[in-house]
């Protein structure tokens, strides 16, 4: 997904949001992807360090709650779930 890049230097990891144009609002699929992602370089020994950062100057302006009117695209505990599952990877 080109909306969440990995990129490692050393025992350095970037998990990049990259949604510039929106202010890297994160949408349910890149909770999905950042949580994959974190769970891949957390068990990679040679990571020492995570970096997460967002492109275009701005880190994240929080959920993209563009599609929230759409019937199956309301907030709710499965949203929660996803962004829950992600913060847990990364810790």
């Amino acid at each position: 997904m080109d909306e969440v890049q990995i990129t490692r230097d050393g025992p350095v990891a970037t998990v990049t949001l990259n949604r510039p144009e929106v202010k890297n609002a994160a949408t349910p699929e890149m909770w999905d992807v950042l949580r994959e992602a974190f769970r891949e370089v957390g068990y990679d020994e040679a990571v020492r360090v995570i970096v997460v950062t967002g492109a275009g100057g701005e880190f994240c302006s929080g959920a993209d709650v563009s599609g929230f009117g759409q019937r199956d695209a309301a907030p709710g505990m499965e949203s929660m779930r996803r962004v829950g599952e992600a913060v847990m990877a990364l810790h």
